[in-house]
């Protein structure tokens, strides 16, 4: 699924790669990691004013972890 991102100035970004997701950080920020990209796309805080898509969930812990 893509992932839209609505700037705070009212333009969005669109990412319609298979496998993109998106996460919010503690500090406000967001993270856009692109399918095949080593480094995700990041925006500050206050440059971003909503996001729709797949988010990423946190990676699972075993149970004996």
């Amino acid at each position: 699924m893509s992932v839209t991102v609505t700037l705070s100035g009212g333009g969005t970004n669109q990412f319609m790669l298979a496998g993109d997701t998106y996460a919010e950080l503690d500090d406000g920020s967001l993270n856009v990691n692109r399918s095949g990209e080593r480094d995700p796309w990041n925006y500050a805080r206050g440059s971003w004013s909503k996001v729709r898509g797949d988010e990423r969930l946190p990676a699972k812990r075993p149970f004996w972890g």
